[in-house]
């Protein structure tokens, strides 16, 4: 089972929406995916719970339960777990990061949320873990977009190629309590976050 932590001490920076897109994507794709909500809001779960399909999400309300978690989820065949983290580097954070193979930091490009990647970006460094910064929220034109990889250089952290630019899609899919490519298969929107997927998955 390959296990990606989706971290980030910046709020809104669009962690449940990255988590619940990837594990969709990943489901269309074939894999089994499970889904963990250590959010104290529980906004994955309450996106999940809103769904008549898989994927589901598992509430962990204690950090050191989710070595215990994810063992379960890999004896009963689930192929790849999404962790979905508080606005926080702490235990939690910390907890995830080492549980992952893959650690995933979505960034919007705006100068507070890249200066505020630098805890993050700590934890990845502390670990040696694999990880990449994921542009979201961009804007169509993509100018931002560039200057912010420019920027973030300096913390030596891949950034993906694929960006997901803000689309009413996202939210409209949320409230759906779907994936952009269960709401607007065809949509702009739903070719990002596939191709983001795909990107992720040569990853690991």
């Amino acid at each position: 089972m390959k296990i990606l932590a989706i971290v980030s001490q910046k709020g809104g920076a669009g962690k449940t929406t990255l988590a619940a897109n990837l594990a969709v994507a990943g489901q269309l794709a074939g894999e089994k995916v499970v889904m963990f909500d250590l959010d104290p809001q529980h906004s994955l779960a309450g996106w999940a719970n809103g769904r008549s399909a898989a994927p589901a999400a598992r509430i962990i309300d204690q950090a050191t339960k989710l070595m215990q978690g994810l063992e379960v989820a890999r004896r009963e065949g689930f192929t790849i777990a999404v962790i979905d983290t508080p606005p926080a580097v702490d235990s939690v954070a910390a907890f995830s990061a080492d549980a992952s193979d893959l650690i995933v930091i979505p960034c919007r490009p705006a100068i507070l949320d890249m200066r505020a990647l630098a805890p993050t970006v700590r934890i990845v460094r502390d670990r040696a873990k694999p990880a990449a910064i994921v542009l979201n929220a961009c804007r169509p034109s993509g100018s931002s977009s560039d200057e912010a990889v420019a920027g973030l250089s300096v913390y030596k952290v891949p950034i993906a190629p694929v960006r997901l630019t803000y689309r009413a899609a996202f939210q409209d899919a949320a409230t759906a309590s779907q994936g952009v490519q269960e709401f607007e298969p065809k949509g702009r929107a739903a070719g990002e976050v596939g191709a983001l997927w795909q990107w992720i998955i040569a990853q690991l």
